[in-house]
């Protein structure tokens, strides 16, 4: 599919929306490697990464109100490959076992964290089984998805919608995504993070415009929520019901 009629995907929207909400702001869009963004943070450099976990402000970056809903991590692997694992290790999948098996080469992006419980079982990989992905910093699904179809590595854990939309833009099945056992994951809160070291209050100021913007206009918007739904809601039960609790009415998750 050629790159101009590729889909947008669950956060492309988001950045296009605050950019035009935002005309008082010089915007300048760069698609880095996740270890340069962060080292640029540490540098105090005057930086917003539109589509982090949220989490609570520290030396790195401060939050954003919530942006977004993301499903539970899911096991991603090539559709053929899919009946094997679950084979050999359950559906919902057995993390520790999949992680324990010494058959298959498991592959992580360098942006790509996971909650604690899943890094401590990830302690189970043996080293030569593990895989870092050199991804092309604006498109972490294709490196994901080419590193699978070529058979580099045999799974990666990731959100379902990488699969998704790998599977969009080559216009086919490819890939596929397996539920893993519950306990290991839950609903994820995406986020907008600026840099705290940036000088002059530079994430103050940047937050302190853009959260209401998100709360008063995108976040309720039906071209935003059809957006997300489009790409998630098959992942929830009630999508529509967790996008209020969790997102509107945002000021109660600042």
């Amino acid at each position: 599919m050629p790159a101009d009629s590729e889909p947008l995907g669950v956060c492309d929207l988001f950045v296009d929306e605050i950019i035009k909400r935002t005309p008082n702001i010089k915007h300048e869009v760069i698609a880095l490697p996740q270890a340069r963004i962060n080292r640029y943070s540490e540098q105090g450099k005057n930086l917003c990464y539109p589509c982090m976990i949220k989490k609570p402000d520290n030396f790195l970056y401060k939050y954003s109100v919530a942006t977004s809903i993301y499903p539970p991590y899911r096991v991603i692997s090539k559709v053929e490959k899919q009946s094997e694992l679950i084979r050999k290790h359950g559906n919902p999948i057995s993390l520790p076992s999949l992680f324990a098996d010494p058959t298959l080469r498991y592959g992580q992006s360098v942006a790509r964290r996971y909650s604690e419980t899943i890094q401590s079982l990830k302690r189970n990989i043996r080293s030569e089984q593990e895989v870092a992905l050199n991804y092309r910093a604006d498109d972490q699904a294709a490196a994901l998805g080419d590193m699978l179809i070529n058979d580099r590595i045999d799974y990666g854990i990731d959100y379902p919608f990488i699969a998704d939309y790998y599977n969009q833009i080559n216009g086919r099945q490819l890939l596929a995504s397996t539920l893993v056992n519950e306990r290991h994951s839950g609903i994820i809160l995406g986020a907008v993070g600026c840099a705290t070291r940036a000088p002059n209050d530079f994430a103050e100021s940047v937050l302190a415009t853009i959260n209401p913007i998100i709360i008063n206009e995108i976040l309720p918007s039906q071209r935003y929520q059809a957006h997300q739904q489009h790409w998630l809601k098959k992942y929830f039960k009630d999508f529509d019901g967790v996008y209020q609790e969790k997102l509107l009415p945002s000021t109660e998750h600042e």
